[in-house]
């Protein structure tokens, strides 16, 4: 079992748990100052921040090298040569000293209290692998898009296994508890399975969803930034981003690659395996609707459309 690591100050020793911040980072120049200055103000003061650097062509190098210069507790990993975004992710994941862990976005924003109150619910939730807060959303031009809550029926403290489950295979935002805080083991060996495919986030958070619980703070504690520009536009060599423009059966591959990956999953016990079959079906059926739903409305007219509402909602469970 790990120990806390210490943090001494100048009044009285307090024993807090060590917590990795991990960013994997490529031409991050536009943003990352904000984002790192936000993670160096966190008021929890025993953490690291790796910087996993994937190749940049920008001033992303130069920049890691100041903030490392000017604070200990960054740490800057250079790729070699450029790797899949995935594979970066991981790397940053592998670099971690920390009993927790969480994933920094180039082009977010953390309240300084986000870590810390993370931090608590895991502490005080033993049982709990993952904690996160509302989360409110800005396009890239600094406009507000929405605020994503998990409240009322959507509240995931004290949800069962499949309640869970069946919310992370919706269409409802729960991938994003992917830049929540973890316990850093528990997120390793969940990340040795992950297939190369798009939308990679939910499929760990649903791996994530048999293997623990979720803890949620219904206090806006981090600001993330969408682009109007699309992934396969702004990152066109990305696999998972190949694989949509040139992959013929992909919605059946992902499946494929999804049931291995539950079935390989060493954190996910046996009994709740048995799930699998609603789950695949669950997001087969968001993949789907994914790619077809727009032809399909387009056909029917939105009177019609709108006709089939209660029938939607008993096939997806919403």
């Amino acid at each position: 079992m790990k120990v806390a690591r210490k943090v001494v100050s100048s009044t009285m020793q307090v024993t807090r748990p060590l917590v990795s911040i991990g960013m994997p980072i490529y031409n991050g120049e536009p943003h990352m100052r904000t984002a790192l200055d936000s993670l160096l103000a966190q008021d929890h003061h025993n953490f690291e921040l790796v910087i996993s650097e994937n190749g940049s062509t920008d001033g992303t190098r130069a920049i890691c090298r100041e903030y490392a210069d000017r604070d200990t507790r960054v740490r800057v990993h250079h790729q070699r040569q450029h790797v899949p975004a995935i594979e970066n992710f991981k790397t940053a994941l592998e670099l971690a000293k920390g009993d927790y862990f969480m994933w920094a976005a180039t082009d977010d924003y953390w309240y300084p209290e986000f870590v810390r109150k993370a931090v608590d619910e895991l502490e005080r939730n033993p049982d709990a692998g993952v904690a996160m807060s509302a989360i409110e959303r800005v396009w890239d031009t600094g406009e507000p898009m929405d605020q994503i809550r998990f409240v009322d029926d959507d509240d995931v403290n004290g949800k069962s296994y499949y309640a869970t489950i069946k919310g992370v295979t919706s269409t409802k935002k729960y991938n994003l508890f992917i830049y929540g805080l973890f316990r850093t083991d528990l997120l390793r060996e969940a990340m040795r399975f992950v297939p190369q495919v798009p939308a990679w986030d939910r499929l760990v958070m649903c791996q994530i969803a048999l293997a623990t619980r979720f803890r949620y703070v219904d206090s806006i504690l981090h600001t993330r930034m969408h682009h109007r520009q699309p992934s396969h536009v702004r990152l066109p060599d990305e696999p998972f981003n190949k694989m949509q423009r040139e992959e013929r059966w992909l919605e059946a591959k992902i499946l494929l690659a999804f049931a291995h990956m539950l079935l390989s999953s060493s954190v996910v016990p046996w009994r709740r395996k048995a799930y699998a079959p609603v789950i695949l079906w669950r997001y087969g059926w968001i993949l789907v609707r994914g790619r077809i739903t727009p032809q399909i409305k387009e056909h029917f007219g939105p009177r019609t459309w709108q006709r089939l509402a209660p029938l939607r909602r008993l096939v997806v469970g919403r």
